[in-house]
C-alpha cells in the first residue's frame, strides 16, 4: 500500500503539475446537463468520449439504415421472385388443359420459357448483389435489345393481368 502524502507534500506536489482547471458541461438525452469542475486531462478525456458516443451513434443509424434497406430489398424480391413462378405455374396449367390446341400450346410454352428465363436473371442478380457485397463484382457492359425486353415482361404478366380482367397490349 502506498503511503499517504503528508498535507505539505500534497500541496507541493500539486503546484508542480501546473494544471489548468477547466469546467466541463455535459448534457444528457434528456437535455439536462451536468458540470464537471476538473482539469485539463478530465476535459480532454471527456471530449474523446463525447466523440466516440457521436461516432458509435452514428454508425449505429448507418447500421440500421442498411437493415432496413437489406428487409425492403428482400421483401421486393420475394414478390418479384413469386410472379414470374406464378406464370409458370398458370400457363403449365393452361398447358395441361388445352395442351392439345397447337397454337396454344406453343403460346404458353413460349410464356413459360421466358418467364423462366426471367426469374433466372433475378436469382443471377441476387448472386451479383452478394458479390458486390464481398467486393468481388466484376462490371459487365451487355447490349439488350429493348423492344425483346419489353416482350419478355409482358409475357411474364400476361396471365396474372388477363386473370384480373385486364387486357395488355405490346406495341
Amino acid at each position: 500500500m502506498r503511503a499517504l502524502y503528508t498535507g505539505t507534500e500534497y500541496c507541493r506536489t500539486v503546484q508542480e503539475w501546473n494544471f489548468e482547471a477547466r469546467a466541463v458541461r455535459l448534457y444528457s438525452d434528456d437535455d439536462s446537463y451536468k458540470i464537471i469542475l476538473g482539469y485539463r486531462p478530465i476535459d480532454d478525456i471527456v471530449e474523446e468520449e463525447r466523440e466516440s458516443r457521436q461516432k458509435l451513434e452514428q454508425a449505429l443509424k448507418r447500421a440500421e439504415e442498411a437493415s432496413h434497406a437489406k428487409s425492403a430489398f428482400w421483401f421486393n424480391m420475394s414478390h418479384d421472385i413469386r410472379t414470374p413462378m406464378n406464370a409458370i405455374i398458370g400457363y403449365t396449367d393452361l398447358l395441361e388443359i388445352y395442351g392439345d390446341d397447337v397454337e396454344k400450346r406453343e403460346d404458353y410454352l413460349g410464356k413459360i420459357k421466358s418467364s423462366s428465363e426471367y426469374l433466372l436473371s433475378l436469382l443471377n442478380d441476387v448472386l451479383e448483389m452478394a458479390r458486390i457485397e464481398s467486393g468481388k463484382y466484376i462490371m459487365d457492359e451487355t447490349v439488350t435489345d429493348i423492344r425483346e425486353f419489353d416482350r419478355s415482361i409482358c409475357d411474364v404478366f400476361e396471365n396474372q393481368l388477363e386473370q384480373k380482367g385486364i387486357r395488355s397490349v405490346f406495341l
